[in-house]
């Protein structure tokens, strides 16, 4: 069984889901993990490389972090592999 981690308990489109930040120095992460949003475990990760510096977590002013990035992905059909950002309309 898929244990979520540590962090906010939260719900993305009904599903149990768990966000997890970390701001300190050289660790800068977010993720957000779920055990089934339409059948798919979902684990989506942001985060620096630890390389000395005191970067934020890239993507978090301009997509919104990692919740930002979620909301962006739309389901094509029926078949819950095809997600993708930019669906024809």
């Amino acid at each position: 069984m898929y244990e979520l981690p540590h962090g906010k308990a939260i719900t993305i489109d009904g599903a149990k889901a768990v966000l997890v930040t970390k701001n300190v120095r050289d660790q800068h992460y977010q993720a957000l993990c779920a055990t089934d949003v339409h059948g798919l475990r979902l684990a989506i990760s942001l985060y620096t490389d630890g390389d000395g510096t005191n970067r934020s977590v890239p993507g978090v002013g301009r997509l919104g972090g990692v919740l930002g990035v979620f909301h962006h992905l739309s389901l094509l059909g029926t078949n819950v592999r095809n997600w993708t950002t930019n669906p024809l309309h």
